[in-house]
């Protein structure tokens, strides 16, 4: 079956690091049907390697003015690639440490992810979350 694996990396577990070996080696992982995705989404402050972070961030403009809709579209996109992706890969990885602190300190991101398990019951994949350091 296809996978999702999100890694919401919980505080302090090497998710940088994590993170970056991803991005450094998505040749090789691709090699072996594992994708992990860049995507166009800019984010002010934030590390091109977390490319997890559509699914929790929040968008202001130069005002300082919430963009929900900008977050909704890039939600949308973001998961709508992923469906795409699995037209080619069996396996895409997902990472950002964000979803840990979206999950359990604002209501917030359980709503986004029960968007996404929806999503993927509907696409026909699977979700794995791995949360800690990698031994």
């Amino acid at each position: 079956m296809k996978t999702l694996y999100l890694h919401i990396g919980t505080p302090k577990t090497g998710t940088t690091s994590i993170q970056h070996f991803c991005y450094d080696n998505m040749e090789k992982l691709s090699a072996e049907g594992y994708y992990y995705p860049k995507f166009s989404f800019a984010y002010e402050n934030k590390g091109k390697y977390r490319n997890g972070l559509f699914l929790e961030a929040v968008c202001y403009d130069k005002e300082g003015n919430r963009q929900i809709e900008q977050e909704k579209e890039n939600l949308n996109s973001g998961l709508k690639a992923i469906e795409e992706y699995f037209e080619k890969y069996d396996n895409i990885i997902l990472s950002d440490e964000g979803i840990w602190t979206a999950c359990f300190n604002r209501k917030r991101g359980r709503t986004l992810m029960y968007e996404l398990q929806n999503r993927a019951q509907e696409a026909g994949y699977q979700i794995k979350i791995y949360n800690g350091p990698i031994n």
